[in-house]
Order: structure tokens, then sequence, then C-alpha cells
């Protein structure tokens, strides 16, 4: 993955792109009669705003490619806020 911190019209940024691939997977039970792992690749992407000196705003897009007995896509995507101190 890659990360970075930015300046843009003088609000503080960080921003976070990433994908992974299976290397190991295991199951706790059958899927359809199938003893097939599921197994795939994983992206998301990240981005955190510093709206003052604490508080953030952060939006994100995840999504997971399974495939094995069965095929499955799972896609999240958030919007938050937090406080550092």
């Amino acid at each position: 993955g890659l990360s970075k911190g930015f300046r843009f019209l003088g609000k503080s940024f960080f921003s976070k792109v990433s994908y992974s691939r299976s290397l190991y997977s295991t199951q706790s039970r059958d899927i359809s009669g199938s003893d097939d792992s599921l197994s795939g690749s994983k992206y998301m992407a990240y981005l955190n705003m510093l709206a003052n000196e604490n508080w953030y705003y952060h939006a994100f897009f995840k999504q997971h490619n399974l495939k094995g007995a069965t095929e499955l896509t799972i896609a999240r995507t958030g919007v938050g806020f937090g406080y550092r101190f």
C-alpha cells in the first residue's frame, strides 16, 4: 500500500490506498458441501481531513473479492469523525 500526508486549500489530509492477496485461508465449516477455502483479494482507499487542532473527518471504501466453493464480494463504505488528544 501507499500512504501520504498532504495539504490542500489550507487543510491537512492523510490518504492511504492498499491492495492485498490471500496467502493462506481456513474456514470453520464447509460451504455448500465443499471444503474449498475462500481466497482472493482486498483493496481499500482511505481519506482523513484534519478539521481543526483536534477534530478530524474520514471516509473509506474497502472491497473483498473471494472465490472458492462460492464467490463472495463484500464492499464497505464509511464516513466518520474523531477527536484526537
